[in-house]
């Protein structure tokens, strides 16, 4: 019935599984910019992924907590503050993640 061309049905991880540690699979988060200011009050992160993965599944943190704020669906805001910090924010999807580093200006 099925012959040695039949298709997979896991797609879209027909060739990757994000939960596969072994798996091709890459993430990289991008950013409009990356310093936050009083000027410059929002970025917004965003995850590529090969292959293509819905955004809706990426879980981001922040470390230090509380020097920015995260508005939602990788939008994040300046928090004021008088130093300047140094932010990383992770995004993790399934078993794998992928960081980026953002500033906060001091005010």
């Amino acid at each position: 019935m099925f012959g040695a061309g039949a298709a997979c049905v896991d797609a879209p991880f027909a060739r990757a599984n994000p939960n596969d540690a072994d798996a091709t699979f890459t993430m990289e988060v991008v950013a409009s910019r990356d310093t936050l200011s009083l000027e410059n009050r929002y970025a917004v992160l965003r995850v590529l992924t090969t292959p293509a993965t819905g955004a809706y599944e990426v879980v981001w943190t922040m470390e230090p907590v509380g020097t920015i704020s995260h508005v939602g669906n990788g939008v994040f805001e300046y928090v004021s503050g008088p130093t300047t910090v140094e932010i990383t924010v992770t995004a993790a999807f399934r078993a794998r993640s992928a960081t980026y580093v953002l500033v906060r200006a001091g005010y």
